[in-house]
């Protein structure tokens, strides 16, 4: 029998996030690693090379002459993070082999039975806008959080500063109105940062302000294992958009 009786899938792509201070272009140019300890890391952006481990042991299994095993076949796919698109252009019939084994699981020695899958939801809401006279905007900055990988990382307790801010604002019993609010830059990363503007009335700006530091106090304490480097600011803003109205 000289067709492949198992395939190896494996894929090469990364989700592409970076520090805020970082400059660049990650069509073009080339991500900087560092030996911290035993890990290989990037600095100031995600390290990609995923599935990178997978990939290298299909190459190692195909160039050991001294392996024996039956007929093998290798897959390996790209842009699997953004959308499985390498996977979904593969075109029927190139495969042969009857079983596939996906080397993109998070354990050594040890076999991942199914897929997680995913979809994209894309909603657009409508958001009525007033003016709101005798009031002042201030954008309210969560960052420095962990992150991570919605995938591997989902379950280690890490905050999602969206849901933080959603806490934060209205822990504020003063008159305030939405603007705008932006989190997250990947469908499949869990957010380092949030930013949302606000517009205040004006003589409840302190009140506001006290409020929301001391709600992100208590997150703080809340999360002092996990999230040690998340920082709060306000700071004044000028939005030319009017604020969302309060109905």
């Amino acid at each position: 029998e000289d067709k492949p009786v198992i395939c190896f899938q494996g894929h090469m792509d990364m989700v592409c996030q970076k520090d805020d201070n970082v400059v660049i272009d990650f069509l073009k140019d080339p991500i900087i690693p560092r030996i911290d300890g035993e890990y290989l890391k990037a600095t100031g952006t995600s390290l990609g090379g995923d599935d990178g481990v997978g990939v290298a042991m299909c190459f190692a299994m195909l160039e050991d002459e001294n392996l024996k095993h039956g007929p093998l076949e290798v897959l390996i796919t790209r842009d699997e993070e953004i959308g499985l698109i390498g996977a979904a252009a593969l075109e029927a019939g190139v495969l042969k082999a009857k079983y596939m084994i996906n080397v993109d699981s998070e354990e050594e020695n040890a076999i991942c039975i199914g897929c997680a899958g995913g979809f994209t939801v894309s909603m657009h809401l409508a958001t009525p806008r007033e003016a709101f006279q005798n009031s002042r905007q201030f954008t309210l900055t969560l960052n420095n959080f962990v992150g991570g990988h919605s995938g591997c990382d989902i379950d280690l307790g890490r905050a999602n500063p969206l849901h933080v801010m959603s806490r934060l604002v209205p822990a504020a019993q003063d008159d305030y109105r939405i603007v705008s609010i932006q989190c997250g830059s990947a469908d499949n990363a869990i957010p380092r940062k949030c930013v949302m503007t606000v517009a205040v009335a004006a003589e409840q700006v302190e009140s506001f302000k006290k409020s929301v530091e001391h709600e992100f106090a208590c997150f703080q304490k809340e999360y002092h294992q996990i999230e040690k480097e998340a920082t709060f600011a306000m700071e004044e803003a000028k939005e030319e958009r009017l604020p969302i109205s309060k109905q």
